[in-house]
């Protein structure tokens, strides 16, 4: 038998962790000194030690690890965790891969502008579905809402309720239109509220992933934010792939101090795709 010490040098794990793994019964030494508390190990142990390494390297938790150690598992079970460790993998690349990407992306841009800071800081996000009463038109362009809100502002004083500091704009043409604009608004409202006439009550749906960034100023101008992002896309590879929304966040004082959260679902992909790349 060896010790502790000694099976720690043969396997190049350091006594601390075999002591964690003990006491996780991961690896139980074969005999413990009543007296003195020692550990031995025996040479055949090296190989399930080596097991449980080889395991933890491919990234398994040590809960799965005490699950493939203890046998008992069907071979169909170990394959489907091996593939289902695979797919996670295969995330986890996917993702450092976009992140480097990113990564370059502003190596690129600090190169070539000579600044650090941008004034629109991209990001993927998940947005969660939003309960909304909605009014949809074919609108002159693109700053002229004032049809929407001719039907959604009586509505909502027939319900007792206000726009509050926010709301969204949607835009459902797959391109930018000089006129005869397909616009959206949508007010967050209580669960129960209950339609009429033109507006609608529905829920936005959930986005699995957007590109958004913050847009400080008068939304009629919100053309450099769109800038922003398409750049963003083009550089990152990714594509628009539903309508883009505008949400205002906060419009107290003048319209130069407004602040817009711009919003575009994405695909990984070309550049184009279904949405309106210029909107606003």
């Amino acid at each position: 038998m060896l010790k502790i010490g000694e099976f720690s040098r043969l396997s190049q794990v350091s006594v601390r962790m075999l002591r964690h793994y003990d006491k996780l019964r991961l690896l139980r030494p074969v005999y413990v000194d009543d007296d003195s508390g020692y550990r031995y190990y025996t040479l055949e142990q090296l190989s399930e030690l080596n097991r449980l390494l080889a395991l933890k390297d491919l990234g398994f938790s040590l809960e799965e690890i005490r699950r493939l150690m203890r046998g008992g598992l069907s071979p169909e079970q170990v394959v489907g965790m091996l593939k289902l460790r695979h797919t996670e993998l295969c995330r986890q690349i996917h993702e450092g891969q976009a992140r480097l990407r990113r990564v370059e992306t502003r190596l690129a841009v600090i190169d070539r502008q000579g600044e650090i800071a941008s004034p629109y800081e991209v990001v993927l996000k998940r947005v969660e579905p939003i309960h909304v009463a909605s009014v949809r038109a074919i609108l002159p362009n693109y700053t002229d809402t004032i049809a929407l809100w001719s039907e959604m502002t009586p509505f909502l004083h027939r319900h007792g309720l206000s726009v509050g500091s926010e709301h969204v704009y949607l835009y459902h043409d797959p391109e930018y239109r000089e006129t005869g604009v397909d616009t959206e608004i949508a007010i967050p409202v209580p669960k129960g509220t209950t339609g009429a006439g033109r507006v609608l009550i529905k829920s936005l749906p959930e986005l699995e992933c957007a590109a958004a960034t913050i847009y400080r100023g008068d939304i009629a101008e919100v053309y450099s934010a769109y800038a922003a992002l398409s750049a963003w896309m083009g550089a990152n590879g990714y594509r628009i792939c539903g309508p883009n929304r505008l949400i205002v966040l906060d419009r107290a004082g003048p319209p130069h101090q407004h602040v817009t959260e711009v919003l575009w679902p994405v695909h990984p992909g070309s550049l184009s795709g279904e949405g309106t790349l210029v909107g606003r």
